[in-house]
């Protein structure tokens, strides 16, 4: 158990008459740890990951306390949630004769206790929340549903929540039972997909393009400029990214902007040339974008919505 220190790093900022910044903490990294790729759960709580992915911790909002929930490796990559938030579903990968073999498991959060959806096999992609208790991971390419209590297998409903994922540098959706790849923009690398919370618009990254919003068909909606892992908001009515810039090596800079879904209003979030915020999140109530910079430290955007 390791507590945080919380420091105030800036006071109240205005950018926009729909998206205003209530304050900016910055929440320092425990002594011999670091922080990075924060999410959160349904019911609003923090977790992040390491700066490879292995293991998950929780930070108590209340306590200021840090627990580890999960140690795999990759288990920090794109993990999911159960919609009560009491389960995290997560990967657990290894390496056997240089070959990379993934596990999926269905962790509780209160206990500890998981349990295997998908056993080492090749070619997962990381778990997504179905709806009504179920989840699922593509593996090779077929969308493997499971119940996320007890990780049994469960057959594909034609009316599950549409999944987004990215095959062969283009994108899958799988939706109503079937699959279909996508290239909107042409061929390339396509990076960063997923469905907006209502189940109804695609948001995805054409490297070296920028970022857009299609519908499910792939129809392109909305221009959103460059944006680099961009994320919804609760609502759907923006997405949140990080605007960086590197010299090949390094990060130089990173601030994380806000842009509307229709791709009509951007406005920054952090105008901070010293730090470096990058791979946000938002809160599942909608009032707080969080953030970490390359050193694992996090930053905590209040919005007032």
């Amino acid at each position: 158990m390791l507590r945080i220190a919380f420091m105030l790093m800036a006071a109240s900022m205005t950018f926009a008459q729909t998206l205003e910044v209530e304050r900016v903490d910055r929440i320092a990294a425990p002594t011999g740890e670091s922080i990075h790729h924060p999410f959160f759960s349904p019911t609003g709580e923090l977790f992040f990951t390491s700066s490879n992915y292995r293991g998950v911790w929780r930070l108590d909002p209340q306590s200021k306390v840090v627990a580890q929930i999960a140690e795999e490796r990759g288990a920090g990559y794109e993990p999911a949630f159960s919609e009560d938030g009491s389960r995290i579903l997560h990967r657990a990968d290894e390496f056997m004769e240089g070959r990379k073999y993934s596990s999926i498991l269905s962790r509780g959060i209160a206990d500890g206790d998981a349990v295997v959806a998908v056993k080492s096999a090749r070619d997962v992609k990381s778990p997504k929340s179905l709806g009504e208790g179920e989840a699922a991971a593509i593996v090779a390419g077929t969308l493997t549903a499971f119940s996320v209590k007890s990780g049994e297998p469960r057959g594909v409903r034609a009316n599950h929540n549409p999944v987004a994922v990215i095959e062969n540098q283009a994108l899958a959706i799988y939706r109503d039972g079937a699959k279909r790849a996508l290239q909107p923009l042409g061929e390339g690398n396509y990076i960063w997909p997923s469905v907006s919370p209502q189940g109804d618009k695609l948001l995805f990254v054409k490297a070296g393009v920028g970022a857009f919003v299609a519908d499910l068909d792939g129809a392109i909606l909305a221009e959103l400029g460059y944006l680099n892992a961009p994320v919804w908001s609760p609502d759907g009515e923006w997405i949140v990214g990080m605007n960086d810039r590197d010299d090949g090596y390094q990060v130089v800079s990173s601030e994380v902007v806000a842009v509307s879904a229709d791709g009509k209003t951007r406005v920054n979030l952090t105008n901070t040339p010293d730090v470096h915020e990058m791979y946000p999140a938002w809160s599942p109530d909608g009032t707080t974008v969080v953030a970490n910079d390359p050193r694992g430290e996090l930053t905590m955007i209040t919005l007032v919505r």
